[in-house]
């Protein structure tokens, strides 16, 4: 195979792998069917139906079956996994991921600002060269391109005219329109005409006066034309040769359709191994430094001040950790530490009247490091969209989640300005 035929490649063992790993996340997970649990289906889908597109539709159609429709996008992600890397009905299940990643977007991800950052709408996109190449272009073996010729091999003539482009068009594999259709063949050679026929080419001398038109196997002295390109036998050449290049390509087709099932596997493997390192570890910024974001009203910009030590908040001469100066954090700004005790990140924010809050930074819906916008004030999760209010003890003001984040008690000295955590 050829490079250029494996480009989508790495795309299609992503996208295959990536649904499998997250229907099983959500049939395993013990909040997705607790009705009385944060992360139940059903609260999601409340979360998700604010301010969506298709809200009536998750309000009025998903809601009253949460359940039934949390288990049909597991077990959908889970088979759209599993026949994008077979390469069974390879098109339909690019078709339904694109389907789903759409769904995705128009729920989960719309409240993301920009809408880049959320990635089901990078999902959608991904799906359409898969869609478009079909299983032959997509750079691994499929039992698609296995079962499909040996079907229409199965048919007469006139049936696989009829099916031959439908299965072209629907699974990516079968006859094309133009290649079903009669095709004027030029007439072949006169000698490869009588090779195949069993007679002899004439020969016909430029000499003067030498016999024109005599057989071939009469001036070389070979004996009868059928003994040389007798029919029976140039027949049983080509069955021969025929049979080889089937059990040959037979042979590789298994071959190749036992790498792409390692590969796959091997694939999926790393992908959970990375995901469980990731979720248990939850990217944060940087933990040598705090970041202080200015309100754009006052014109400017944003500043960073520099914490020592390993990333924790200095320590004062009374022994408690300081997080910044008062004089350091302007109104309606934020500056981000790390938490001694639980090493997460948190978040001072210094808000419009005056007072000083702080929380813990970990979004409570997947563990994503919540940001301080200036313009909503809010604290916004760049990951899925969700958004608490610091002035309201980070109460939820857009799901996914329906847990408002930790507060972490501080101390401001009015003397020093330090700001200091209890």
């Amino acid at each position: 195979m050829r490079f250029t035929e494996r480009v989508l490649l790495p795309l299609r063992l992503f996208l295959g792998i990536t649904f499998v790993y997250a229907g099983f996340q959500k049939l395993t997970d013990p909040q997705f069917f607790n009705r009385s649990a944060a992360g139940f289906i059903g609260k999601q889908i409340i979360a998700f139906a604010h301010g969506s597109p298709i809200h009536d539709f998750l309000m009025h159609g998903a809601l009253p079956h949460a359940v039934f429709y949390g288990t049909i996008v597991a077990l959908g992600e889970i088979a759209i996994g599993i026949a994008t890397l077979l390469g069974f009905l390879f098109r339909p299940a690019a078709f339904f991921g694109m389907l789903l990643s759409l769904m995705f977007f128009l729920s989960a991800s719309w409240h993301v600002y920009p809408y880049f950052y959320g990635a089901d709408i990078v999902f959608f996109f991904a799906w359409t060269p898969l869609l478009l190449a079909g299983p032959l272009g997509s750079g691994l073996p499929s039992v698609d391109a296995l079962l499909v010729p040996r079907i229409l091999m199965e048919m007469s003539s006139d049936w696989r005219g009829r099916l031959g482009p439908v299965f072209n068009f629907v699974l990516g594999v079968g006859e094309s329109i133009k290649s079903s259709k009669n095709v004027e063949i030029e007439p072949m050679p006169t000698q490869a005409v009588n090779r195949i026929s069993g007679q002899a080419a004439p020969y016909n001398s430029k000499v003067s006066r030498y016999p024109q038109g005599v057989p071939l196997h009469i001036i070389s002295g070979q004996g009868r034309p059928g003994n040389v390109y007798g029919n029976s036998q140039r027949q049983g050449q080509v069955n021969y040769r025929g049979r080889n290049t089937t059990i040959r390509r037979s042979r590789e087709s298994r071959r190749n359709f036992l790498w792409g099932l390692v590969a796959g596997g091997l694939g999926m493997l790393g992908i959970t191994v990375a995901g469980r390192a990731i979720l248990s570890h939850p990217f944060g910024g940087d933990d040598n430094a705090s970041t202080i974001t200015q309100n754009p009203a006052t014109g400017t910009g944003s500043s960073t001040q520099s914490t020592p030590g390993s990333g924790t908040a200095t320590t004062t001469a009374s022994g408690s950790p300081e997080i910044a100066q008062v004089s350091a954090v302007q109104p309606n700004s934020a500056v981000t530490f790390t938490i001694p005790s639980n090493g997460d990140p948190g978040v001072l924010v210094h808000l419009n009247n005056g007072k000083f809050v702080a929380f813990d930074a970990t979004c409570t819906h997947a563990g994503c490091p919540v940001q301080y916008d200036p313009s909503s004030q809010h604290l916004l999760c760049p990951c899925h969209g969700a958004a608490f209010d610091p002035s309201n003890a980070a109460a939820v003001v857009q799901g996914p989640t329906n847990t408002p984040l930790t507060s972490v008690p501080i101390r401001v000295n009015n003397a020093t300005g330090a700001i200091t955590l209890q």
